[in-house]
């Protein structure tokens, strides 16, 4: 299996969960989080915390640089796992050590057309 057809099995896997549970899965993968164990709740809190904190750098690969509003019309971004390897892709040089996969699939679940303040058209 090649590295992009596990990254896609990861976030196919992935978008069945729900944002909380991709929250607290961030925080519990956060490597600034040390050997902490955390709850539920506390988990999600800091993966949340992860995305808030990663917030420009996410909105200036995602929306400046790989121009997402242009792209979003492109058929090949219909589904959910193709857009958010895509976004992996696009923002796996900026995040550090974070779980790019667990990122991108909050990011599309989200929505990326509220994330780069899309016009609607």
């Amino acid at each position: 299996m090649s590295q992009e057809q596990a990254l896609r099995a990861e976030i196919s896997s992935l978008l069945q969960q729900d944002l909380d549970e991709l929250n607290a899965l961030l925080g519990q993968s956060d490597p600034d989080a040390g050997d902490t164990l955390h709850s539920f709740e506390s988990a999600r809190r800091w993966g949340e915390q992860v995305i808030s904190q990663l917030s420009d750098k996410l909105h200036t690969s995602i929306c400046r640089d790989w121009r997402y509003c242009e792209r979003r019309k492109s058929k090949a971004f219909d589904d959910d796992v193709t857009l958010a390897t895509a976004v992996a892709g696009t923002i796996v040089a900026g995040i550090g050590t974070h779980p790019v996969a667990i990122i991108a699939t909050i990011l599309v679940k989200r929505g990326l057309d509220a994330f780069c303040d899309c016009a609607d058209d």
